[in-house]
């Protein structure tokens, strides 16, 4: 297996979660020709390592393909922002599933804008590693949020989900 142009982190669980859009992963032979080459989407889980040996059969990659995740790059505590029930963010429950959700709904508070900010636990913004910016990551209308305000979270882990259209 071989990387082409794919940037990842390790989650809490130990897989690899990819953090860009436009990679790659290629299957070479022993060789080193390419046999196969497939997409892989950002927030993609890949299975297997950067050079990693690989069997006919084996899963390289998973990912949901019903939703876009929003995924932190850092790790640190979970701060919401402008996340205020029946303002920015609306319970929706699953009649379903009897599960509820929180969702990111259109506000009328034109001076809101719900964002989540990755924390050092004392309220001071992380820092992403080699980038000049801090870990917030705006929320858009209709994105659910998937963790609660004070979780502690890794580098890789999922903020919330953006679903997409079914057709």
């Amino acid at each position: 297996v071989k990387y082409i142009n794919v940037v990842t982190v390790k989650n809490k669980e130990g897989n690899l979660t990819v953090m860009n859009r436009n990679g790659e992963v290629m299957v070479q032979d022993a060789n080193g020709r390419e046999r196969e080459r497939y997409s892989v989407v950002y927030g993609a889980k890949i299975m297997l390592k950067d050079g990693a040996p690989v069997e006919k059969g084996t899963l390289i990659a998973e990912w949901d393909p019903y939703s876009t995740p929003i995924i932190t790059e850092a790790s640190g505590t979970v701060s919401f922002e402008d996340v205020l029930e029946g303002v920015t963010m609306q319970e929706q429950f699953d009649s379903v599933t009897g599960l509820s959700h929180k969702v990111i709904v259109e506000s009328k508070a034109t001076d809101k804008r719900p964002k989540i900010i990755i924390t050092d636990g004392k309220g001071n913004p992380m820092k992403i590693e080699g980038y000049n910016r801090v870990a917030r990551y705006m929320l858009p209308v209709g994105a659910t949020i998937v963790i609660l305000d004070g979780d502690e979270m890794k580098a890789g882990d999922t903020l919330a989900k953006i679903h997409r259209e079914s057709s």
